[in-house]
């Protein structure tokens, strides 16, 4: 039940800063083992990792409630002029289900490529420190891809990300979706590649950040959806029980709500993708060290 717990929380809390939650589950359960722990993380698998995504799907959910309910109104309202809207939404999630499908029929999302998750984390964490130098420029401009004035320091509001989609152009709109594919793979993190790829675009830091959490919804509700039906297709016995999966599923809840909503407030914060980015090239190394 512990060791449910604290999968739980490191899943709350790396999923939504831009360390990479895969990477981190992987280092934890070879960090027991390196250094003798004695925690038992052998129930986790794959059918464990669906109830932490539904853990995840929620929190996100609560948190941009207002921004899911402003797009719902605009959808519905006059369905003709939310077109690019909806349009640009759709660029931002058909890139990460053709390339997530690929990954998941070959089996490869289900790999773990110690190398490859090193180099991952190293190689975006490269990128963050780079995203954090554009966010420098971006938040001296007084416009934010066509949004009215916004200056850093002023609150972002839930219809500004929400009206960015709107004004993002089809060929940024599919760079998000790309850029949301690559979190497929482990060790990229998906809040730390789309919130990059949304700031070299000239998106200020918080509607970046804001944008890559609201496309990942329809993707967190395939990856759900597609490990229920795998689950259904090729049932084999659990590794957990019910008091594993409801208390990993409470404590990714709620760490995730915590979270998200701290990384939202300390986006603002000059240099922090850049500390992020270090912290990132770190744990590779130690995974170097410990892996290999």
């Amino acid at each position: 039940m512990l060791e449910a717990i604290i999968l739980g929380i490191i899943q709350g809390i790396t999923e939504f800063l831009p360390i990479s939650s895969s990477a981190h589950l992987l280092l934890v359960s070879q960090l027991n083992e390196s250094l003798g722990l004695g925690y038992d993380f052998a129930f986790q698998s794959t059918e464990f990792d669906i109830f932490l995504h539904i853990a995840t799907f929620i929190a996100i959910a609560v948190v941009y409630r207002k921004e899911i309910g402003i797009i719902i109104n605009k959808i519905s309202a006059n369905f003709s002029t939310s077109n690019t809207l909806i349009q640009n939404l759709v660029l931002m999630t058909i890139p990460a289900g053709i390339i997530g499908l690929f990954l998941y029929l070959t089996g490869f999302a289900d790999s773990q490529n110690n190398l490859l998750v090193i180099f991952n984390l190293v190689f975006f964490g490269i990128v963050l420190i780079a995203a954090d130098q554009f966010a420098k420029n971006n938040d001296k401009t007084p416009a934010n891809a066509g949004l009215s004035s916004q200056s850093s320091s002023k609150p972002i509001s839930p219809s500004d990300a929400v009206e960015a989609i709107s004004l993002l152009s089809r060929k940024n709109s599919l760079f998000l979706g790309f850029a949301q594919s690559l979190a497929l793979l482990r060790g990229v993190s998906r809040s730390g590649i789309t919130t990059s790829v949304g700031i070299f675009l000239g998106l200020k830091r918080e509607t970046a950040l804001d944008i890559a959490f609201i496309i990942s919804l329809p993707i967190f509700l395939a990856v759900t959806f597609a490990g229920i039906l795998k689950m259904f297709l090729d049932p084999e016995p659990l590794s957990f029980g019910f008091q594993e999966a409801g208390f990993g599923f409470l404590a990714a809840l709620i760490s995730s709500i915590a979270f998200l909503l701290f990384f939202r407030k300390i986006i603002r914060i000059p240099r922090i993708l850049s500390y992020f980015g270090i912290y990132r090239i770190l744990v590779g190394i130690i995974m170097a060290i410990i892996l290999l």
